[in-house]
This record gives C-alpha cells, structure tokens and sequence, in this order.
C-alpha cells in the first residue's frame, strides 16, 4: 500500500463489552477521516498500548449524553485523526448488543 492510499473497513463488528483498535503497521501514519456507526454505545480513546485518554465532546443543547454528542460528532462527518502504530485509537463497546461499523482513513507516511 502507498502513501496516499485509502484505507478503510467496511464492516467492523464491535461485540458488547468488546474492543476494537484502528491501529496502523508499524512505520505507517494515517489520517482518520470518517467513521460511521450504528450505535451510541461506544466509547473512543486514544490508546498507546498502556495508557487511555478518553475523546469526548461536551453536551449541548438538551442533549446532555456525552456518547450521543460524540456519535453526532464522528457518525457520517469528515474529521482528521491522526495515528500511528504507537498512538492509535481503541474503541470499547460499553452496551450489550454487539455495534457494527465503518471506517476511512488515508496512508499519509509508510
């Protein structure tokens, strides 16, 4: 795969109380450009093997879930993430019924 190259998963099953990590091979970067769920039950974090640092968006408006806002935040809306394979991003399904998902990323160093 070359720099410039789309990545992307078109199915990914996270199971309840699962975890999924985006994570590129080592020497490669990516810049995260969508993902698309079908749930508010996951929580995304960046992750670097050991240590967890929650992404959350502030409530607003009536809204006051902070899952909900992060799923009106990612869920069909371009964004830029950046990972490597040391600084990545670890989704954990924090419901009970299993969460399908996508996503798009592009290789931007190897």
């Amino acid at each position: 795969m070359a720099r410039g190259d789309i990545v992307s998963d078109s199915y990914v099953l996270i199971s309840g109380s699962g975890t999924v990590d985006i994570q590129p091979a080592s020497g490669d970067e990516w810049k995260m450009n969508l993902i698309l769920m079908d749930a508010e039950n996951v929580q995304v974090r960046g992750y670097d093997g050991s240590n967890l640092a929650e992404l959350d968006w502030r409530p607003s408006g009536s809204d006051t879930a902070v899952d909900r806002d992060w799923v009106q935040v990612m869920s069909g809306k371009l964004t830029a993430f950046f990972l490597t394979n040391s600084q990545y991003m670890r989704q954990e399904n924090v419901g009970g019924s299993a969460v399908e998902e996508l996503y798009s990323a592009m290789k931007i160093k190897e």
